[in-house]
């Protein structure tokens, strides 16, 4: 492969990455019942119809917008890396749109 093809391929890679990027706005709310640590976003549970039965603590609110070139999956996926880089066991989904979306972020307090 030609270096121009290499570096075609590689600002293609860098556009795309940058297009699916979902940005995440955090406001923190309360302090945790526990010290918090970074977890997979897979960890991160999401409560989109009911809230959780556990006990927990609101520590903070997610708002994320997409445009058209990402979906909602990106946009959901983006609240989940961020809820687990701040050590949230879920995320309850307050709003959702076709664009945006609200969340609580919570620690479970037992």
């Amino acid at each position: 492969m030609n270096h121009a093809k290499r570096a075609f391929l590689a600002v293609l890679l860098v556009v795309e990455a940058a297009a699916c990027s979902v940005p995440v706005k955090y406001t923190t709310l309360n302090s945790p019942p526990k010290s918090l640590q970074p977890m997979s976003p897979e960890k991160v549970e999401v409560f989109t119809t009911a809230r959780p039965t556990r006990k927990y603590v609101e520590v903070g609110t997610m708002t994320a917008m997409h445009d058209s070139i990402t979906s909602n999956d990106d946009m959901f996926r983006a609240m989940r890396e961020e809820a687990g880089k701040r050590g949230c066991d879920g995320l309850v989904v307050m709003q959702r749109g076709s664009q945006a979306a609200v969340a609580t972020c919570i620690v479970y307090s037992e």
